[in-house]
């Protein structure tokens, strides 16, 4: 991680296959309560994270993940997991007919 003027932090996870480990991070993304969304490709996987790098959660119903994108909301209600997940999906069908 760095911060807004690009100095090193440190680091988020590590190679590997468990709860915060990743193999070929491919899109991450903060949602609206703050959490680290990570498309972690090579284990099939979307990876939600706190902002200091404690897995939370993961969704394992995808394949390659390739992008993530936000569930558009009008209220300040944050979407649910649910929401989240229709949302992660249609991110990765729309990146995969542009390529």
């Amino acid at each position: 991680m760095f911060d807004k003027n690009g100095k090193f932090l440190r680091n988020i996870g590590k190679t590997g296959t468990g709860p915060g480990e990743f193999r070929t991070p491919h899109s991450v993304k903060f949602d609206s309560q703050g959490r680290l969304i990570v498309a972690d490709r090579h284990n099939h996987r979307v990876q939600i994270l706190t902002k200091d790098g404690k897995f939370v959660a993961e969704y394992k119903e995808f394949s390659r993940v390739s992008g993530l994108r936000s569930a558009a909301t009008t209220s300040s209600t944050p979407p649910t997991p649910s929401q989240s997940r229709a949302a992660i999906r249609a991110g990765s069908r729309a990146f995969a007919a542009a390529a």
